[in-house]
């Protein structure tokens, strides 16, 4: 990666295909599930809960990986008030 010197630009949108795959996840995960507690011989299987429970984890992680850059709120353009911009009179903080 070449240094330009310069601030990389951060959007205020969470990651779109990571926001998807967290999606793609939780169907496939619900399927699959769905398709064990429906074929094990008492419902609630440990089988298809441990399904549902992995899909779910991995989907939440795939989420908070989405959703990162709202952690950092120092990151943030206009929102953050420690950067506010310097006073006009020139007169000093105490």
């Amino acid at each position: 990666m070449v240094d330009s010197g310069k601030v990389a630009v951060f959007r205020l949108r969470p990651h779109g295909p990571l926001v998807w795959l967290a999606l793609l996840i939780l169907l496939v995960g619900g399927g699959i599930a769905f398709l064990l507690n429906r074929a094990a011989d008492e419902p609630g299987s440990s089988a298809a809960t441990l399904v549902l429970t992995v899909s779910v984890v991995a989907a939440g992680l795939c989420l908070v990986g989405a959703t990162a850059r709202f952690w950092f709120s120092h990151l943030h353009p206009h929102r953050n008030p420690r950067h506010g911009r310097r006073r006009a009179s020139g007169a000093r903080k105490r």
